[in-house]
């Protein structure tokens, strides 16, 4: 028996090469996969076991790495003024039996599957990685936006003497965006609000393991609800997840981690962020680097490290670890910590000028403006909004802004008229006139879209298993 590998993260996909180790005489290949999930390991319902999607890969001795293809679309703010959008196609190849000489077609093919496009790069092959790029040029482009999500695919060919030894197909979009400190974010040039949701990965009575069908169905209830983005509290998403909203015009904030170094629960991942965080982080940016739907990446959840000057030399590892893969996108925290304005020189305020922008967990409408006013190069949202709590069909005392909670067995509810709300939290009133009335605020992002398993609120007693934070509960209802 041979151990190949460990991996402590379970949001983010990795690979062990089986190339030494798989017998090609006969001889049975038994892999066994063994998880340990010591319990509580996080504050929401994790899941076990094998719950997204494995493959076995096999590849020719030349061909293009692990996420080896990223595509960018440079300067098209501009470009498409002139009618057209350049797709730089970034190819990372190696062969592992020799040098060798290739060449690196990659061909654009709109929704329909017609070739608008295609290049060629030349690439001296070897058993270290090489990148080879090519410029494609694509005439009167389909922008990708939420109300028309128009994909192209790109396929990337691997050709040794004339042969084509491999081909990976990546989906895209052709689409700009903007966050702008004082006029807030806009899409393909038309500003916009983020009207946004948190999500935790559960399928409600599904539990943990991926079903496409059911993220789809999950999403399209956001989307009908007049959502158009979407935070992946607080961890990297499937790629079914990411896919469905590159499908379905839902944009994205894509979360790494729920905490650093100090833990939140026992057996949590701060056990292991030292040694795997960076390995982490990177996996989550070439997981969904080529998604349309992607507008930020966030490095955290109110996390207690930021408020710690250790604290400040991670955010910059961490910041780092992402522009070493994508600088075309904003990177931002989602926060507690910010319900004040700093103290100049504080380890929130160092992490904050290292950021783009943050996003605020239930701030007052002026302490968003004195952020604002301290930090006029940062732009800023509301990452967590509006906590209310409510059970569907069931509606209490809507002249009042709070109804309390009723611990009578039989009656354990919460008023669906959003007006019974968690300690922490605004109404979503407060929240969305804050939202209006700051040109400059990007938008928000309410807790949550849905009901998810974990964290009982406010009904933290036997049996309820679920919070009650939902705009709908975990059957998708209202």
């Amino acid at each position: 028996d041979a151990l190949l590998g460990r991996h402590p993260y379970g949001y983010t996909g990795f690979a062990f090469d089986l190339g030494q180790r798989a017998h090609t005489d006969g001889t049975p290949n038994v892999l066994v996969v063994k998880v340990r999930n010591q319990i509580p390991s996080s504050r929401w319902y994790s899941g076990s076991g094998i719950y997204r999607d494995v493959r076995l890969v096999v590849t020719e001795p030349a061909h293009v790495t692990r996420h080896g293809v990223q595509v960018t679309t440079p300067d098209l703010a501009n470009t498409i003024k002139s009618g057209y959008a350049t797709l730089r196609v970034a190819a990372t190849a190696v062969s592992e039996q020799g040098d060798a000489q290739a060449e690196v077609v990659s061909t654009v093919k709109d929704a329909n599957g017609q070739i608008v496009g295609t290049g060629t790069a030349r690439a001296a092959l070897a058993a270290q990685p090489r990148t080879a790029s090519v410029d494609v040029r694509v005439d009167r482009p389909a922008l990708w936006s939420v109300d028309r999500p128009y994909l192209y695919t790109v396929d990337t060919e691997v050709r040794v003497g004339g042969k084509v030894v491999d081909t990976v197909s990546t989906r895209t979009g052709v689409r700009y965006f903007s966050f702008d400190p004082n006029n807030g974010f806009s899409l393909d040039g038309v500003e916009m609000k983020l009207k946004g949701v948190n999500l935790h990965h559960d399928l409600g009575a599904l539990g943990a393991a991926v079903s496409s069908d059911a993220v789809v169905r999950q999403l399209r209830i956001m989307k009908s609800m007049g959502v158009n983005a979407i935070r992946t509290s607080h961890n990297p998403p499937s790629p079914e997840f990411i896919r469905a909203c590159d499908e379905l015009g839902l944009l994205l904030m894509v979360e790494a981690f729920d905490t650093w170094r100090t833990s939140k629960v026992r057996n949590d991942y701060g056990r292991f962020f030292d040694a795997n965080s960076s390995a982490d982080i990177r996996e989550m940016v070439q997981a969904a680097k080529n998604s349309p739907a992607v507008v930020m990446w966030s490095i955290g959840n109110e996390i207690p490290d930021s408020t710690s000057s250790a604290g400040v030399p991670i955010a910059q590892r961490l910041i780092s670890d992402v522009k070493a893969i994508d600088t075309t996108r904003p990177i931002v925290m989602g926060s507690d910590k910010y319900r004040g304005v700093p103290a100049a020189g504080s380890p929130q305020d160092q992490i904050l000028r290292m950021l783009d922008g943050m996003g605020v967990n239930y701030n007052t409408a002026a302490s968003i403006d004195g952020l604002h006013a301290r930090y006029p190069a940062k732009f800023f949202f509301e990452s967590e909004s509006s906590s209310s709590t409510s059970t569907r069909g069931y509606y209490q005392d809507p002249e009042q802004l709070n109804t309390g909670e009723n611990y009578t067995p039989g009656r354990r509810n919460a008023s669906s008229y959003d007006n019974n709300l968690a300690s922490w939290t605004y109404s979503g009133e407060y929240g969305l006139k804050k939202d209006r009335d700051r040109k400059w605020f990007a938008g928000q992002f309410l807790w949550t879209g849905i009901d998810y398993i974990g964290e009982p609120t406010p009904y933290n007693v036997f049996p309820v298993k679920a919070s009650f934070f939902g705009a709908v509960d975990t059957a998708g209802f209202a």
